[in-house]
């Protein structure tokens, strides 16, 4: 009776972990489909850089600091869309926007940590 408990929470965990994941890849879909649409279809320079930090601020709430890879990886699609598209926009720019999404990324996993922490002391007294 106790080892099928295990697997049942376990296999609750396993559905909860897909069901995040299916979430951000919607939304690194969304972001890539946004960035494309900006640059290749409207050939404009501006990306709404601001729905990327949705996906970022989800997964470092949810994974903590392996959330951070989501920011890594928006930021990587976000110079890589500027090398292809020859933006006019200095290469600077999109540089720091992509450290900004770690940055905000790894603030996401402290908070969460301090969050954690809090919660098992309090749980402890």
């Amino acid at each position: 009776m106790f080892i099928s408990g295990l697997k049942r929470a376990k296999g609750q965990l396993l559905d909860k972990d897909y069901q995040k994941a299916v979430v951000l890849i919607l939304f690194i879909l969304l972001c890539a489909g946004v960035a494309y649409y900006s640059h290749f279809i409207l050939h404009s320079e501006v990306v709404f850089t601001h729905l990327f930090y949705t996906p970022v601020v989800l997964a470092g709430l949810w994974w903590g600091r392996r959330g951070t890879w989501v920011a890594v990886l928006l930021g990587a699609l976000l110079l890589v869309s500027h090398f292809l598209y020859g933006m006019s926009t200095p290469l600077t720019d999109d540089v720091m926007r992509s450290l900004m999404f770690v940055m905000a990324g790894l603030i996401v996993c402290m908070i969460r940590e301090k969050a954690l922490g809090s919660e098992k002391n309090l749980r402890e007294t």
